[in-house]
């Protein structure tokens, strides 16, 4: 206690006489070292001792001034009294006690400052949780208590935010300055940030002004506070998990509360909503007219603790919500949209609420304001700090409510939902889990899509998905180089090492070449931070992605141009494709194919990075099978090859024709890529296209099969005999393909084998 004995604490807190700057030093030093007192046996006689001097203090009169002397002892001794243990022990050492603290402190709730109010309420919850055998009595004077904070709810916004003349009203300089640099976004057509806020490290010193803690502030009474009603819904909930019996009583009474306390609004921020609405806008923050900004955040975190409560309740006791249910999605909508910039952990707590609320099967409810909440203004609001912290939390939740009622979504709301969540599946910022869902969600509605009556539009929506993944796959191989880089550092960390960050004379450090956030002036998040491995996300999300690429394109099926085709002359498996793509269409169908193809390179990390000299092309080849492609892999090159089959011949040649010698150089960097030419050739559907494309760039190249270069030599070899075997596998189709080449191949085999540096030629001329 540095050198202030229990004795001398408690001599000063028990003479009336003694200054009461005194008694708050020997108060702050009880509350600093009560650790000591509060453990073993020496508990029960510190209670004994010092309970009735804190039950003498706190019964004095209620100061309604902050830096009172007198409310700063009494704040302290509260202070003290929550953190003193109060679940039973052995002995039960503060049982004796508790029903008294208890009838106190409900008291000071009544007609204490909303500091000291606000504290109350806490210890009296800890206390009743804890000593349930002894206050069995009082808990349903406490839930009367509690019951009347909320009934008089609207009239404290009344008072407090529609004629503000009360002491609440009164605000530091710096808080109304802070109100009227941060206006609110009617229309606002782009994300406002506001930086930096007052009181931010990075703001000018003089502008600060003295510390808002410091200065003398009058307190409203804990019975008109906002601070102290938000406290009592948590509360409520734990005492309706320890005390059951009264459960079902005050459910009933609490039930019309919670409807109002959700339906109150300050008249200014429901007049800009309306003046919004009425210019086909909407109103997000704080409207200019609300001259509390701190009072109307206090109320919006209020509201937001009560919707978490009604979210309980919801699980047991829907039927008696039923009238209030179709109310709650505007309600819902509204506090997103009312709650302020700087109160992000309300706008997640609302957030976390929502999503239990749509979880309990009450979703269809929000169809009608899926468009709002699609708008990131009312998602997300225009905070720094929720847009770095919090859009998967609240895209996450609204994706997992759009999936459950996709079948029912209006056209509108499709296409929003289309351009929002394409949009996210490009954002690399929150990390793969972000885009990993947005990406789900996008495929998962191929199926609604399709079914919409306007088949131009659903067309157009898919293709935008096509082209998202497209685009995301491009991303991915920018990335390549630097998340091996990452992935190698990442490995090592975990291993136990750390790489050295300084330059060496003959060897530059692995540094980030796309952390651009670490030299930000205000520091926000790094996706370098999240400790994960950038290579195993980015196979998570294109294994994610692949999987439902072949769902969408057999969507894309239903969805064809009618092109007034006579049956008996179109192609075979006609009616298995999707036809009638224009020039766009096809640039994304060769987008998908040509980054999708190059994102395999991810999957040639794992395999050994010596490159071995071979003396022959069988060698080659057959160490290319005994390190062939994992299982995964394997699948996955089955998987993008076969949704290729899905579009039409005409189509399927224009793309391919140019990118054959794309994929031939590509298949040099990952030798695993010789599976998608095999792929296409062992389909019916694309054999014949894909084999006379093929033949045409052998032949083109016949001359490199004997070169000194074994690795391209064997890739061409195996490329000849891949296009050969779809003879073997379709002949009546694949024969007429072939033939023009054969009188070519063999004289050019002929004359090439006297100027071959390897006799591979002559193999393949046998």
């Amino acid at each position: 206690m540095s050198g202030t004995t229990i004795d001398d604490v408690v001599k000063r807190l028990s003479i009336p006489e003694t200054d009461t700057k005194l008694k708050f030093e020997a108060a702050t030093t009880l509350r600093d070292s009560l650790d000591h007192y509060t453990t073993g046996p020496i508990y029960s006689p510190f209670l004994k001792r010092l309970m009735p001097i804190f039950i003498n203090i706190l019964r004095g009169q209620c100061i309604f001034q902050s830096n009172n002397m007198e409310q700063r002892l009494r704040h302290c001794i509260l202070e003290v009294l929550h953190r003193l243990p109060t679940s039973p022990s052995p002995t039960e050492p503060f049982e004796p006690f508790a029903p008294e603290i208890v009838d106190l402190l409900m008291g000071l709730v009544r007609n204490d400052n909303e500091e000291n109010a606000t504290l109350c309420v806490k210890i009296i919850s800890d206390i009743m949780r804890h000593q349930h055998k002894v206050l069995q009595g009082k808990v349903q004077d406490f839930l009367t208590l509690i019951q009347e904070l909320f009934e008089q709810m609207e009239s404290v916004v009344r008072e407090q935010l529609d004629n503000p003349t009360g002491p609440g009203s009164s605000q530091p300089v710096n808080s109304q300055l802070a109100a009227a640099a941060a206006p609110s976004t009617p229309g606002s057509t782009q994300t406002n940030f506001q930086s930096p806020r007052p009181g931010s490290p990075v703001a000018a010193v003089p502008d600060l002004g003295p510390d808002p803690q410091q200065q003398n502030r009058s307190l409203l009474k804990g019975m008109r506070s906002f601070k102290v009603l938000s406290e009592c819904p948590i509360i409520v909930v734990s005492i309706f998990q320890i005390y059951r019996n009264t459960v079902q009583q005050n459910v009933k009474a609490f039930v019309p509360l919670i409807k109002n306390v959700l339906s109150v609004q300050a008249s200014a921020q429901q007049q800009a909503h309306a003046d919004a609405a009425a210019k086909g806008q909407i109103h997000t923050g704080v409207s200019s007219g609300i001259k509390n900004r701190a009072a109307f955040g206090d109320m919006i975190t209020a509201q937001v603790k009560t919707m978490s409560f009604l979210a309980y309740l919801l699980r047991q006791y829907a039927n008696q919500l039923s009238d209030f249910l179709p109310n709650l999605p505007g309600i819902v909508v509204r506090l997103l949209k009312d709650c302020p910039r700087e109160k992000s952990g309300t706008r997640k707590e609302l957030l976390v609420a929502i999503r239990h609320i749509i979880n309990y099967n009450f979703r269809t409810i929000f169809l009608p304001k899926i468009d709002e909440l699609l708008d990131e203004r009312t998602l997300t609001g225009d905070g720094l700090t929720v847009y770095e912290t919090m859009r998967p939390l609240a895209y996450s939740m609204l994706a997992d409510l759009i999936h459950h009622v996709r079948d029912s979504l209006s056209p509108e709301q499709i296409r929003k939902t289309v351009e929002v969540y394409t949009k996210n599946l490009q954002d690399n910022f929150p990390g793969t889990s972000f885009q990993t869902m947005s990406a789900k969600l996008l495929l998962n509605m191929a199926e609604c899509i399709a079914k919409l009556p306007n088949k131009n539009d659903a067309r157009h929506y898919l293709i935008m998905i096509l082209n998202a993944i497209g685009d995301k796959f491009a991303a991915m191989n920018r990335q390549y180089n630097n998340a091996k880089k990452l992935s190698k550092i990442y490995h090592q960390q975990l291993e136990g090492g750390q790489p050295d960050p300084q330059a060496e004379k003959d060897k530059a450090p692995e540094w980030d070449e796309i952390d651009i956030f670490s030299a930000m002036p205000i520091k926000t998040s790094n996706p370098r931070d999240r400790a994960s491995d950038p290579v195993a996300d980015n196979k998570f999300l294109f294994r994610n992605l692949m999987n439902g690429l072949k769902n969408t394109f057999y969507q894309l099926r239903t969805c064809n141009v009618d092109l007034k085709l006579d049956i008996a002359t179109v192609p075979t498996h006609w009616q298995d494709v999707s036809y009638g793509f224009n020039a766009e269409e096809v640039e994304v169908i060769v987008k998908l194919f040509r980054e999708g193809a190059y994102v395999f390179r991810y999957y040639e990390i794992e395999k050994p990075t010596a490159e071995p000299q071979y003396s022959s092309p069988v060698e080659y080849m057959a160490n290319f099978y005994m390190i062939s492609s994992s299982k995964e892999e394997k699948e996955l090159l089955e998987t993008f090859a076969t949704v290729f089959h899905c579009i039409d011949p005409a189509t399927f040649h224009e793309a391919f024709q140019r990118e054959i010698p794309r994929l031939y150089d590509m298949i040099f960097e990952h030798t695993a890529l010789l599976h998608i030419p095999q792929f296409f050739l062992a389909s019916e559907a694309t054999s014949p296209s894909f084999c006379g494309m093929l033949l045409q760039f052998l032949m083109e190249r016949i001359d490199q099969v004997g070169s000194a270069d074994v690795r391209k030599s064997s890739i061409l070899l195996r490329l000849f005999k891949l296009a050969f075997m779809a003879v073997t596998l379709f002949a009546p189709q694949n024969e007429q393909v072939l033939l023009p080449h054969v009188v070519n191949i063999v004289t050019k085999s002929i004359e090439l084998s006297t100027k071959a540096v390897r006799s591979q030629l002559t193999t393949f001329c046998c």
